[in-house]
Parts: C-alpha cells; sequence; structure tokens
C-alpha cells in the first residue's frame, strides 16, 4: 500500500458515477474520518458492505465512527439494502469491540488477498437488519 497508489484509487472512486458512496466527517480542522461503501463483495441480494470506516486516533472515542457508520448505513437502506457487512483484520482488537458493541454478529474468520498479493486473516461483522444500525 502507498499514499500515491491509494490516492489514485481514493480519486477514481470519487469520480466514477457508480463509485461507492462516502461521506466524510470533519471538525473545525479538517476531515477527521470517513466512511464508504455499497453492494457486498459478497453478491447477497440486498446486502450493502461498509469497504471504509477511518477515523483519526485523536477523534476516536467522540462518537465519530459510530455516526459515520450509522449516517452510512442510512443511505444503503435508502438505496434498498435490508442487511450490512463490515470486515477488519482479525488482529484489529479494537474494531472489533467497536463492531460488537454496536451489535454486529462476528461471522469465522476468512483469508482474503491483501496488498502485494499476501493473505490476511479478516472477520466480518453482519447486522441481518440493516435498521439495528440506522436506529
Amino acid at each position: 500500500m502507498s499514499v500515491p497508489g491509494f490516492t489514485r484509487r481514493f480519486r477514481r472512486d470519487l469520480t466514477r458515477p457508480d463509485g461507492p458512496l462516502t461521506l466524510v466527517a470533519a471538525d473545525r480542522f479538517g476531515v477527521v474520518g470517513y466512511a464508504s461503501g455499497g453492494p457486498s463483495r459478497r453478491a447477497v441480494a440486498d446486502e450493502a458492505e461498509i469497504s471504509v470506516l477511518y477515523v483519526l486516533a485523536s477523534s476516536q472515542g467522540r462518537g465519530v465512527g459510530r455516526e459515520l457508520l450509522t449516517r452510512t448505513a442510512r443511505a444503503l437502506r435508502d438505496q434498498g439494502a435490508t442487511s450490512l457487512v463490515i470486515s477488519v483484520l482479525r488482529e484489529n482488537f479494537h474494531a472489533r469491540g467497536f463492531y460488537e458493541h454496536l451489535g454486529g454478529e462476528a461471522e469465522p474468520a476468512r483469508r482474503e488477498p491483501g496488498p502485494g498479493g499476501t493473505l490476511l486473516w479478516e472477520v466480518a461483522y453482519r447486522w441481518a437488519d440493516i435498521r439495528d444500525v440506522t436506529g
């Protein structure tokens, strides 16, 4: 993973008409987090996936992540999704605890391709009813 490569992909996704939904959180100093999502990679009918949920460490614990997750889920629900999934690295216990606290049900860990062809262990968290996230 590299900053230039990520920047190119991010710019491409933001400018594609069929690109993922992206929401940004900001405070008076600038952007503090963002979330992106769309149809599930698993191609499950009516299932949406949040592919990225990132909040700066300095803004964590202030409700930014919860708000991004909730608002992204609402937008995906408005596009027809009835369930939601988000994946996280198996060793990211902080994020896993966050998703569990919000009611996500962990699925068994699975290996997924990562940068440079490496295989990474991921855990998917699923909300069978997206309304459990949207309030």
